[in-house]
């Protein structure tokens, strides 16, 4: 027999099934076969003696499944699983496996272990101020780290602040990690860290999840996408707005080609960058830079003025029908500001709705009164017109009106749904939260929450990204979304009522009027037996003036106010402005780095500009995401465990994250003299926070007085058995009963069963809330019980029919009893919310760094509540000459690269693919200047005056664009290019970018002008 080298390959890139199929058998290795070279045989018997196992992918947000094969601890490749409802089976296959796919990214893994100081780290790293690296052993590392801890902490430690309050806050070290971590280790991670009196702790996937996260609370009154990856094949049309899942997530866009193929839906791309996705779309708005929300905004108005919405799910399930208050104006009767508005800033008080008599909300079932605000939005929204639209976006007529009637006609009636998928070219923008509440009013709007084929799903890089955010690792919240404390709440009781929403309506389940029963159990997990109000004393209290999230820090880092920085699993310096960051590290005391390969973060020394002096930097050796015991929770609540540590890959001294976390919290308690008494009362069983099983078991929440220690304590079922009497232990009431059921799927108990074929696979891995696939299902059901349309549960016989699905909230109410949307005060979705800073509605405003004119609000160019941080210097409020050709620059990732690259850039394999980083550059400009691809360009602005230079890729990708008679180029930076690595060129493009931007998610905008020139 003939094996071609492709087939050979190919085999190696399969199950041993597959090698059967191609004639590479157990005959292979005999005697008899002639002709093949001898490491033909070598390597196939290899492959026959591997081991395998499978696990979840943790390289994207996705939660494919991977398989890796090991021989004698060394990994020879890695493939999709064979039994994954992501990426093992097709949707339409009713479970039965089909194929198996898998992107490129988790190849660095074989790659990486094979090398030496770039690859897997072998040992831990300890570098003196002004030195360079030195091998160290774990523990001496670990408590080298733990001494310099203390120091600071002992020096820097607040229990009383200058008002007299008591805050138990250290703000002199900060700590960054969480979206490259398992759950297990996040939830460690936060209490560790609130134990310390930590404030300043946060994520780098905050420019990706935190819109979403503030956006669908305000709306809905929960985080987290609404429905299931595999849901997407039951779409009758898919919008994609400001993301490339092509690109970066190429498993999503399996279930979007199969909506294709299933439903004859439509995909319909909204970017400004002619994407992987773009390309394979029906129809693509080309919109110009950072009008991608105007866009969505003008989709709205064509719902609203052509009576494409779904009237009777609004009445049922939103606000429409509910009264405005009288005083409310919106943008069209001031000019821009809604009301309240004074000196960088709004006062609330009058985005409310009218109350009646009874304390309910006014309302007019017709929506016909001028006050509803079904009305109000028209009004509101109505200056977001076609004409309007396509002169600010610089889309056709033609463009516009196809994709809204493909999307809005297509899904706005019974039976059909539309889904969205959005990314960071939509919310790392100044109105970022904004443009996710915009497209939640779409699919509200469109009757598309809570069905199959419906609802939203952010494309976000960072594989633990949401469970990072749901174990309180944005500084402003706990885990479980409860507000992270401010120094003006000095009691439980205060607390409780700032944050507890109230409502009048009978029929609201308002599952957050439970939130003293969700803080008591947090602080009994956090604290143990200790009295309540002395356990919540103990809490680290937050300037409520005071930005502490990633960018917050970078500030004060500069203004010297941070001596120590401890980073866990990521990398900032190479996530976001490596320039800035660069020099911010070089003026703190001391710098802790927990990683499995020595980062830009750890490593930013090696720029020479910041190599003399410096801090005292100790990096630990982590275990690769393949080794470790934990759960993972993708970007839409499937929450997916990852075996016993069956993989090692080189042997050598690495640590988990949990055993890391153990031995810091051992070595800071051991002669803790001078600590608070927060860090000496921290419920930390030692024996237990080893091991993820058991601090899973801790998550799922328990009785706290059946038993003395965490193995003889009674498993909690569900929220409702939380308790405010300190009696319950729970640090995240939204995963709270995740391992009390019979399905024991953490220990391998998953199946591909499909009940009714729609994708939703209930029976493996578990989702949050409560095993709910899609959030709100019951928002397709009708009051009388019988569904709209595509129902996901049914009531029938007074119960509930959970046929597909589990139903969301009070399994045992009727619809008639409990409204749909069981976490807001009103039982319904809130098109209309006060919860964010920067106004009740949507409203479009050109992006900090744009000159442009706001030509739906002239008086106001840019968001009037934007942040703005010291140190940054904005192109929009500047003047230029008339001779610079000035360009917006986007960025973007490339598919072979992980997130920032931090680690892809540090593989010579990887450098292979991609020698030499680049810019693209539209063709009309690059024609103007007279510029060809390889030729060297410099882009420069106020922040960055030198520029940076770079090879010009020159692409129809790109289009320049005109406004008010002038031209402007655009230019597209790789977010995977900083000064370090092995591939050539690298340069700190995140520099280009300012750090202004949203006031509700604290995000920065990745939108910056600069000048484009000839290098």
């Amino acid at each position: 027999m003939k094996i071609s080298r492709r087939e050979f390959l190919k085999g190696l890139g399969a199950s041993a099934a597959s090698l059967a199929a191609i004639g590479v058998s157990g005959t292979v290795f005999g005697a008899e076969e002639k002709g093949l070279p001898a490491r033909y045989y070598r390597a196939a018997a290899k492959l026959q003696n591997s081991l395998a196992g499978e696990v979840p992918c943790s390289f994207c947000s996705v939660g494919c499944g991977l398989r890796v094969r090991v021989l004698e601890n060394v990994p020879l490749f890695v493939e999709g699983a064979t039994q994954h409802p992501i990426n093992g089976t097709v949707s339409w296959s009713g479970g039965t496996p089909a194929y198996r796919s898998l992107c490129g990214k988790p190849f660095h893994i074989v790659e990486a272990m094979r090398l030496g100081k770039e690859g897997i780290l072998r040992s831990a790293m300890v570098r003196k101020s002004g030195g360079v690296f030195e091998k160290s052993d774990i523990d001496s590392a670990i408590a080298r780290a733990a001494a310099l801890i203390r120091e600071t902490h002992s020096a820097k430690f607040i229990k009383v602040d200058s008002e007299g309050r008591t805050v138990n806050r250290c703000e002199a070290i900060g700590f960054i990690g969480g979206s490259y971590s398992s759950n297990e280790e996040c939830y460690a991670a936060q209490k560790l860290m609130r134990g310390l009196g930590l404030v300043y702790i946060d994520t780098v996937a905050r420019s990706a999840i935190a819109p979403t996260v503030q956006g669908l609370l305000a709306t809905f009154g929960r985080p987290g996408a609404t429905n299931p990856i595999p849901d997407i094949a039951n779409a009758d049309a898919v919008l994609i707005v400001g993301a490339d899942p092509a690109t970066e997530t190429p498993a999503i866009m399996r279930y979007v080609f199969d909506a294709v193929i299933r439903k004859e839906a439509k995909i319909l791309c909204v970017d400004s960058r002619h994407s992987g996705t773009a390309a394979r779309a029906h129809t693509h708005a080309a919109v110009r830079p950072g009008t991608e929300l105007a866009f969505i905004l003008g989709m709205i108005n064509f719902v609203l003025q052509n009576g494409k919405y779904d009237e009777e799910y609004l009445r049922n399930n939103t606000d429409a029908q509910f009264f405005v208050a009288e005083e409310f104006r919106t943008i069209v009767d001031t000019d821009g500001v809604f009301s309240g508005y004074s000196e960088g800033e709004y006062d609330r008080s009058s985005w409310r709705y009218i109350l009646g008599r009874d304390g309910r909300v006014a309302r007019d079932d017709r929506m016909k009164h001028p006050r509803t605000l079904l009305q109000v939005m028209k009004k509101h929204f109505g200056r977001y017109n076609e004409s309007a639209v396509c002169r600010v976006t610089g889309v056709s007529r033609q463009v516009f009106n196809s994709i809204c009637e493909d999307f809005c006609t297509r899904t706005g009636k019974m039976g059909a749904a539309g889904v969205v998928l959005f990314g960071r070219g939509l919310t790392a923008r100044a109105t970022g939260t904004q443009a996710v509440r915009a497209l939640a009013i779409l699919q509200i709007l469109l009757g598309s929450i809570g069905v199959s084929g419906g609802g939203l799903i952010p494309i976000v890089s960072e594989p633990n990204a949401q469970g990072a955010a749901d174990f309180g690792l944005l500084f402003e919240f706990l885990p479980g979304y409860l507000p992270s404390p401010t120094k003006d709440l000095d009691s439980f009781d205060a607390y409780v009522r700032q944050h507890r929403k109230v409502s009048r309506e009978p029929d609201a389940f308002n599952e957050w009027k439970n939130i003293d029963c969700y803080l008591a159990s947090y602080l009994c997990d956090m604290y143990g037996a200790t009295d309540i109000q002395t356990a919540y004393s103990y809490l680290p209290k937050r300037d409520p003036r005071k930005d502490y999230s990633v960018y917050g820090l970078l500030c004060a880092m500069e203004r010297g106010e941070i001596e120590g920085l401890i980073v866990m699993g990521e990398d900032p310096a190479a996530s976001l402005n490596s320039e800035r960051w660069f020099a911010a590290l070089s003026k703190l005391r001391w710098l802790v780095v927990f990683d499995w390969m020595v980062n830009d973060t750890a490593a930013f020394f090696e720029d020479k500009r910041f190599g003399s002096g410096g801090p005292e930097v100790v990096v630990i050796p982590s275990t690769v995401f393949v080794e470790r015991q934990g759960s993972f929770t993708n970007i839409t609540r499937w929450v997916q465990w990852q075996g016993a540590q069956i993989l090692t890959f080189v042997k050598a001294e690495r640590i988990t994250g949990l055993s890391f976390l153990n031995s810091l919290y051992e070595k800071l308690s051991d002669g803790g003299t001078g600590f608070d008494e927060g860090l000496r009362a921290l419920n930390w069983e030692k024996a237990a926070m080893v091991d993820a099983s058991i601090v899973l078991t801790i998550i799922n929440g328990l009785d706290f007085k059946s038993g003395n220690s965490v193995g003889t304590r009674t498993l909690l079922n569900s929220p409702l058995d939380l308790k405010a009497d300190g009696s319950t232990q729970c640090a995240n009431h939204f995963y709270c009963g995740c391992t009390a059921g019979k399905r024991k799927w953490q220990e391998g108990d998953n199946r591909l069963d499909d009940e009714g074929g729609l994708g939703l696979y209930r029976n493996w891995g578990w989702s949050w809330p409560s095993n709910v696939r899609v959030m709100y299902n019951r928002a397709g059901v009708r009051r009388d019980g019988t569904p709209f349309a595509k129902p996901l549960v049914r009531f029938s016989a007074a119960k509930w029919m959970n046929d597909m699905d589990t139903v969301d909230g009070a399994p045992n109410a009727s619809p008639k009893e409990i409204a749909p949307f069981v976490a807001t005060p009103e039982g319904v979705a809130k098109m209309f919310s006060s919860a964010l800073p920067d106004g009740p509605l949507p409203a479009f405003y050109e992006e900090p760094d744009l000159p442009f004119v706001n030509q739906f609000s002239p008086a106001y160019r840019t968001n009037p509540v934007l942040i703005r941080r010291e140190g940054d210097i904005l192109m929009g409020d500047s003047s230029f000459k008339g001779t610079e050709k000035l360009a917006v620059c986007l960025r973007f990732s490339l598919g072979e690269h992980l997130g920032a690259g931090s680690y892809t850039r540090r593989l010579p394999l990887f450098a292979k693919f991609l020698s030499q980083f680049f810019v693209e550059v539209d063709s009309e400009t690059a024609r103007e200047l007279g510029i060809r691809s390889g030729e060297k360009v410099r882009l420069r602005n106020l922040r960055m005056k030198d520029g940076i230079v770079l090879p010009a890729l020159v692409t129809k990708r790109l289009s320049s664009f005109r406004v008010e008679k002038t031209s402007f180029g655009t230019v597209a930076v790789c977010t995977s290019c900083t000064p370090l690595g092995e591939i050539k060129g690298g340069v700190p493009v995140n520099a280009l970018f300012p750090t202004a931007g949203d006031p509700s998610s604290k995000n920065a905008s990745e939108i910056g002008l600069c000048v484009i020139e000839k290098a």
